[in-house]
Parts: C-alpha cells; sequence; structure tokens
C-alpha cells in the first residue's frame, strides 16, 4: 500500500517537473523572439519650424535591426490620416518611392550612413511651409515583426503686420448687434464692463473696430480690449461676445479676423472725452507667441456737438442781421458810413 502511493507520488511530481521545464523552455523561446523583434527606438521630428526659412528639415526613425538579417525590410512615412505612405524605402532593392502628393517635396537621395538596411530611412523634406504641418508616422516593417511610431510637426507663420482700424457705423448697425448682447470673456487678466440693455441709453455716434491678420499658421486667437495710456488696466468693450472668423487660404494658411463695436456715450460716461487706446492682441497658443498692435480713438461728445452747431447757427445769425442792419443805414442816408 505504501509502495503505491510511493509510485503515484512519483508520477505526479515527474509530470508536474515535465510541464514546469517545458513551460520555462516557452519561455526562454519566447525571450529569445522578443530580442530579435524589430524596434522603433527613437523617433525624431522638429516640434517647431518658421515658414519659409530652412532649405529642408529631417524626420528620422531609428530602430534597431533583427538579429536575423532581414533583408525584406520596408520603411513607411504616413502623414496624418492619408492611409497612403508619402515615402517608402525598400531595404533590399535599395528602392525609395515617393507620393505623387508631395513630389519634388522629397529628397529621395537622402541618407543617414551607408549601411543598406539604415541608409535611407529618413525623411528629408525640402522647402517645409504651413501645407507641412501634421502628424507624421514611421512604420517599419519585416518578416520577422514590425512596429510604429508617430510624432507632429508645425511649420508657422506669424504675420508681418496686424491689420487695426476703426469705421463708423450707422445707428442701426450699432442697434442690431447691441440685440445679439451675449457677453463672455474667457480672458481672466481682462476685465469686462457693464452694458445697459436700453438702445435709447447709446448715442448715435457708433464705430466698429476691426483686427485682421492674413497668411498665418496656426489659427491664432484675436481679442480687442482697451487700455489706460500706459498700456495697463485691459478692459474689454465688446457689447456682445465677437465671433472670430477664420478661413483658409490655398497656401494652407489662414486669414483671420475679429470685430467689436464701441458706442461714443459709453465710452464718455466711463473715461471721460478723452482719446481712448485700443489694442488688439493675436495669440497663438501652439507656439507660445502673442503680438498686439494699438491704435488711439477720439469718442464725438454729441452734446457738445449740438452746443457747437447751435452757436454756429447763431453766428449765422448775427452776421446775416447785421448786414442787413448796415445795408438799410447805408440806403437810408448814403452820405453817413454809419447809423
Amino acid at each position: 500500500m505504501y509502495s503505491l502511493l510511493t509510485l503515484k507520488l512519483s508520477k505526479f511530481v515527474a509530470k508536474k517537473y515535465s510541464q514546469i521545464l517545458a513551460l520555462s523552455v516557452i519561455t526562454l523561446l519566447l525571450a529569445d523572439i522578443c530580442s530579435a523583434l524589430l524596434k522603433i527606438k527613437e523617433m525624431s521630428v522638429p516640434r517647431l519650424v518658421e515658414n519659409g526659412t530652412e532649405d529642408s528639415v529631417v524626420l528620422d526613425c531609428v530602430y534597431s535591426l533583427d538579429t536575423i538579417d532581414d533583408r525584406n525590410l520596408v520603411v513607411k512615412w504616413f502623414f496624418n490620416d492619408d492611409p497612403e505612405p508619402i515615402y517608402q524605402f525598400i531595404a533590399e532593392f535599395g528602392l525609395r518611392h515617393a507620393s505623387s502628393r508631395l513630389q519634388g517635396r522629397i529628397n529621395l537621395n537622402y541618407t543617414v550612413n551607408n549601411d543598406p538596411l539604415i541608409k535611407y530611412r529618413a525623411l528629408n523634406l525640402l522647402r517645409p511651409t504651413v501645407d507641412l504641418s501634421g502628424r507624421y508616422q514611421c512604420h517599419v516593417q519585416s518578416l520577422q515583426s514590425q512596429d510604429s511610431k508617430e510624432g507632429s510637426m508645425i511649420i508657422y507663420a506669424t504675420p508681418k503686420d496686424i491689420e487695426f482700424s476703426y469705421k463708423a457705423v450707422t445707428r442701426k448697425e450699432f442697434s442690431a448687434a447691441l440685440r445679439k448682447h451675449k457677453t463672455v470673456h474667457t480672458a481672466t487678466d481682462i476685465t469686462s464692463d457693464s452694458y445697459s440693455n436700453d438702445e435709447q441709453h447709446y448715442s448715435s455716434s457708433a464705430s466698429e473696430l476691426l483686427c485682421k491678420v492674413s497668411e498665418v499658421y496656426p489659427i491664432p486667437e484675436l481679442t480687442i480690449y482697451r487700455v489706460a495710456q500706459d498700456g495697463s488696466s485691459p478692459r474689454s468693450l465688446d457689447i456682445y461676445r465677437p465671433v472670430q472668423s477664420n478661413q483658409q487660404t490655398m497656401s494652407g494658411a489662414w486669414n483671420s479676423s475679429v470685430s467689436v463695436y464701441i458706442n461714443d456715450r459709453d465710452l464718455i460716461e466711463k473715461y471721460g472725452n478723452e482719446a481712448s487706446i485700443f489694442e488688439c492682441l493675436v495669440v497663438f497658443n501652439e507656439i507660445n507667441h502673442e503680438m498686439r498692435k494699438r491704435i488711439q480713438y477720439f469718442p464725438v461728445n454729441e452734446e457738445l456737438r449740438n452746443v457747437s452747431a447751435e452757436s454756429k447757427v447763431q453766428f449765422v445769425f448775427t452776421i446775416v442781421s447785421t448786414i442787413i442792419y448796415i445795408y438799410h443805414c447805408f440806403r437810408l442816408n448814403m452820405n453817413k458810413l454809419f447809423c
């Protein structure tokens, strides 16, 4: 009985040992296979490039090769969501191919070294412009394995100048803007003034401030506000939430603009008859860059204008009356110059 139990226990231990041994062998084989896998160790993509300033830029994809010399290696580069690769390198034949989309924009002769499996792995873009901004993916494949990584590049363009001006608007245009009153401000460092919803509160003298930039990338954020004479204390003066307009050009860049309405009576009530300094702030959040431009605006005081108009009428009336009086005097006595 004891011998039978010993025999069964020995068989059980032998079975478990063989299972453990088999698992160990499989683990070692998998580890060996994993060590032979093709891996992308590093991907080098310039984060920011200024539009029109570089002859070329290099996007590199550094990978480790299989332990087996696999000449069936293929390197593919993809741009944004396009399923067609913009560049391919077939190591076995040393072939390179560029998509027709970027014909003439990729240097097919650029090399990183003389290793035939690595030589043409990098993507060399010629004369980079804003239309080449986006996500780039490097995909490396062999018979044994494959790997991929991606990175983003922004080719930015800032405006040569900010176009900032104002023009007079009719009472009807201003009233239409007032009825859209939805003042919402997201900039925490800019104070918003309060406005009356009574259209009769405002004078007929009003203007539209317009700020715009052309051929820029990426899309900037435009804000118009009033500042003190020394540039401090920014205060938003738009009476409704301004909607920024963005239109893309054929080059891939953007034309952006924003406008706000101001009323002269409201400015005078808050700040007096002094000139107001308005500033347009253009912020490119993705490249951590901002620009600004200021203009001076003189509000029209309608009360003074009305007084001035009345004074002019009175002055003209006095002159005309005097001339008539002198004329009558002259007719009554031509020999006298004065009555």
